[in-house]
């Protein structure tokens, strides 16, 4: 029997919303899928989710968000 677990990043959303002094506030939100298999075959599955906000450290998070991430909250 062989247990390994999975993590890929599945989903990446870009949102725009204003705060409440009017100024316009860019998010990212990102959505893992954690799987994990019993040789070779998913026995289970979660989702874990976070946000990322201008200003927020991301050089950890995989190669597409950070790519992601640095293109939403560059200056136009």
């Amino acid at each position: 029997m062989s247990l390994s677990k999975e993590t890929i990043v599945d989903k990446i959303e870009v949102t725009d919303t204003v705060d409440l002094n009017g100024n316009t506030v860019t998010t990212v939100q990102v959505r893992e899928k954690i799987k994990i298999l019993e040789n070779s075959v998913v026995i289970s599955e979660s989702f874990n989710r976070y946000v990322i906000t201008s200003g927020d450290t991301y050089s950890d998070k995989p190669t597409r968000v950070r790519s992601i991430c640095d293109i939403a909250f560059s200056n136009p």
